[in-house]
């Protein structure tokens, strides 16, 4: 590739020797052809930075790989309209004037369409599937109209961080940060599917960051004392959200037992029971992980109910009364009634998605492994199941490590010390200690609770005896010579 300038004969000036103004470059394009072209500069150096820039499209064309940023501002705001002109016709950069020519609501348009044709499920599913189709292309509206956006190269990053940030803090709009997240996820589907259809070269936005802690995020369990007392009194319970008390306890005591979100329990049927086999089976459009996941029904009294409420109902009829858009809001009213506050013992709150965070957490405090907890949630992952939505309490900790630790023996302090081995070493009056505090826990065995299996006492006593670990004292007091020197 070089740079110069076309030596021409001007007639009117008697064939004098002349150069062109701008300078041209010469190189081979994508489909090995020579190319000599005018790229409307006037110094060398200027046209050295085009002829490498034009380098890396015909770099960018044969690999197939996206541009560079700096080709992409280029592109967009600085080359000379003639030359762009040129390239397209060569081809280098072939669509991209068809693209900006067309208004962002046509491709608005086609992006919601792509949205609802992935549904190859029932009409209920395609009509879930359409409105969250037009939620979706309308948030992307709305930024690109708050904008000013009309056509594809005028999305720039800074203009949609500057809208964002400017409804989230505008008192009078509810845009909270979990919104915050999902208007760039939006933005971010919108660009992905230009990419793939369109081969647009680059997402202009695709350095939007989302907020790591959003406000909303954090959610409660509640512990096995406290959804039995709430499944209790919610179960006498008022009318409440047009659902009456003994329905809003079983979606809950359901919700808690199969692990299902709000929007899975609505979407079930009749038909998605089989109670002869205990199973109930969610479709894939409203599964987290996108398969059918069959589930069993473990608890036979759960099974009776359905029984009764499904009697004459026809297969297609919802399982259970529609839970309302408010649910959390119906939820916390019935636990304000149970005297349960809205926030856990980590300052979590609880709302309906709490009843799987329940799930998760009663699911490994009954020793369910790890894998089954997973998969019966729809988790990708066991980090998701244990780290966010499973809940300890500190009573739970303390319960469980008492009852299900081994408690390993060591040899008696007595035998020790009539070997002669101990030689007033710290360790043997520890082991003493422990011996002793051993003898109190057996002596009061029947007192005090059961001992596992595994010979570990699962309760403490009312003033258990505290071992302090430390140094012992070089010069250690008799009683009365202590006493005799506090006096002084």
């Amino acid at each position: 590739m070089r740079t110069f300038r076309v030596s021409y004969s001007d007639k009117r000036e008697g064939r004098k020797q002349k150069q062109s103004k701008w300078f041209y470059v010469d190189f081979i394009d994508h489909i090995q052809k020579r190319r000599k072209i005018p790229v409307y500069v006037t110094s060398k150096g200027a046209a050295e930075s085009v002829a490498k820039k034009i380098q890396s499209l015909v770099n960018a064309k044969l690999s197939k790989s996206p541009l560079e940023r700096e080709i992409e501002v280029w592109l967009q705001n600085e080359i000379h309209a003639k030359l762009k002109e040129k390239l397209i016709d060569i081809g280098l950069i072939e669509g991209l004037r068809k693209i900006n020519d067309i208004h962002l609501s046509e491709y608005l348009k086609q992006f919601q369409d792509s949205i609802i044709i992935k549904c190859k499920s029932d009409e209920h599913a395609k009509a879930k599937r359409t409105k969250h189709a037009i939620q979706t292309a309308n948030r992307v509206k709305k930024v690109f109209t708050g904008c000013g956006f009309t056509r594809w190269n005028d999305l720039n990053l800074h203009d949609v961080q500057q809208y964002l940030e400017s409804q989230r803090q505008n008192p009078k709009v509810k845009f909270s940060d979990k919104t915050y997240n999902y208007f760039i996820r939006e933005l971010n589907s919108f660009c992905a599917f230009m990419l793939k259809k369109y081969k647009v070269g680059r997402n202009p936005l695709r350095e939007l960051e989302k907020i790591d802690n959003p406000d909303e995020d954090g959610r409660g369990a509640f512990t096995p004392d406290e959804f039995t007392m709430l499944l209790k009194v919610t179960y006498h319970g008022p009318i409440r959200h047009a659902l009456t008390g003994p329905e809003r306890a079983f979606i809950y005591r359901f919700g808690v037992e199969s692990g299902y979100r709000k929007s899975a329990i609505n979407s079930l049927r009749v038909k998605d029971f089989d109670l002869d086999k205990g199973i109930v089976t969610l479709k894939a459009i409203y599964a987290k992980n996108g398969k059918p996941q069959p589930k069993p029904l473990w608890n036979p009294e759960t099974i009776l109910r359905l029984r009764a409420m499904f009697a004459g109902k026809h297969p297609q009829a919802k399982a259970f009364p529609e839970i309302p858009h408010h649910a959390a809001e119906m939820l916390q009213k019935d636990m304000a009634a149970a005297g349960i506050p809205n926030q856990d013992h980590e300052g979590n709150k609880r709302t309906f998605h709490s009843l799987k965070h329940t799930a998760a957490s009663v699911l490994l405090q009954s020793g369910v492994s790890i894998k089954t907890a997973q998969r019966m949630l729809e988790h990708s992952k066991a980090d998701l199941t244990v780290n966010t939505y499973t809940h300890f309490t500190q009573d739970q900790y303390m319960k469980e490590l008492r009852e299900k630790m081994p408690c390993f023996d060591l040899p008696d302090d007595e035998a020790m010390s009539a070997t002669g081995t101990d030689g007033g070493n710290p360790a043997v009056l520890l082991l003493s200690q422990i011996g002793e505090q051993q003898r109190i826990l057996t002596h009061n065995n029947g007192q005090n609770g059961p001992v596992s299996k595994k010979g570990c006492q699962t309760q403490v006593l009312d003033s258990p005896t505290v071992t302090t670990r430390g140094r012992r004292d070089s010069n250690p007091q008799p009683p009365d010579r202590q006493s005799d020197t506090l006096s002084n």
